[in-house]
């Protein structure tokens, strides 16, 4: 049976944890608190980004911030976007519908 220390194990004998997981408790830390667990494997290199690739619902940061960007347009009007982007200080001058405000604002989160 494979475990997260097994796998760390091998990977500190052989030389290629990363440099946030050279202590034994930051990787645990890690897995505690991104609720990984080993049975999901890693896509590439045993590493946190390795690690989430595997994970069930993983989404890539352009997947997410399309959806966040859908999200907002959705369910915001034109006047709610801007009011949105004025509370956070963001410049919107230049934009003028709702999708770039939206992706303005996607991208200030």
């Amino acid at each position: 049976m494979v475990t997260l220390w097994g796998t760390w194990e091998e990977h500190y004998i052989k030389g290629t944890l990363p440099p946030e997981w050279q202590s034994w408790g930051d990787c645990r830390n890690w897995s505690i608190e991104n609720n990984y667990l080993i049975e999901y494997g890693y896509i590439g290199e045993f590493s946190q980004q390795g690690c989430l690739k595997a994970m069930p619902g993983y989404k890539s940061e352009g997947e997410a911030a399309a959806e966040r960007i859908a999200y907002l347009q959705e369910n915001n009007t034109l006047a709610e976007l801007k009011e949105i982007a004025a509370n956070r200080g963001l410049d919107i001058e230049k934009s003028r519908t709702k999708k770039e405000i939206a992706a303005i604002i996607a991208d200030g989160v």
